[in-house]
């Protein structure tokens, strides 16, 4: 389960630098510790045919290396870091993965998925998630996600994309949200329909 792979990675990294974790998180630098890879910010990166890709992670290398010139804020940065994390954590046995290359092996696609939950909960864990929510609307209520997504963007360094995939996920009830995500809905589902939006605004 994903969400238990999350939660070891996060008690290791509690371990190692002995204090517990709290918002913004820093993808990157949970990798660094757990497994001395480093990330690198490069206006380009390419995949083994030099094609434009979103992020790439080379397990043989130890390094991350996630575009800045395919990503337009920082929200974007660090969900692309964070989903090369998961690779990381999860898929260490490719010798390299390259995200945003369209390829369309069904193997392929269940690795990406994998890797785009494991940044959603890193980056918005549910114990941590709750609590900033909790502050800005108290608890069992709608969540107008209008009014509340500025200051959990700016709390939680994440896009409003992702932030409303994950609440929506949480089973919060968001109102004035853009996907209309709920927790019944499919996680599977509401990738493909994302990775299909996101692909088509790709930058060449």
């Amino acid at each position: 389960m994903i969400a238990t792979k999350v939660e070891e990675d996060i008690t290791n990294y509690e371990r190692k630098i002995g204090k517990k974790i709290g918002f913004p998180i820093y993808p990157d630098e949970i990798a660094s510790v757990l497994w001395e890879i480093n990330t690198e910010y490069p206006d380009h990166v390419y995949d083994e045919s030099g094609n434009d890709v979103f992020g790439r992670f080379d397990s043989a290398k130890k390094i991350i290396q996630v575009s800045t010139f395919m990503r337009i804020n920082d929200g974007q940065v660090s969900f692309t870091t964070a989903h090369e994390v998961g690779h990381a954590s999860m898929h260490d046995f490719m010798s390299s993965i390259s995200c945003g290359n369209q390829d369309t092996k069904r193997s392929i696609k269940k690795i990406e998925q994998q890797a785009e939950k494991y940044a959603s909960i890193i980056l918005m864990p549910r114990n941590l998630t709750h609590e900033a929510v909790s502050m800005l609307v108290g608890r069992g209520l709608p969540v107008d996600f209008e009014v509340v997504s500025p200051k959990l963007m700016s709390l939680l360094k994440v896009s409003r994309q992702a932030l409303e995939i994950r609440l929506g996920n949480l089973g919060y009830q968001l109102m004035n949200s853009r996907y209309g995500v709920s927790y019944e809905r499919s996680h599977e589902k509401l990738f493909l329909e994302i990775e299909e939006e996101r692909q088509s605004k790709r930058m060449v």
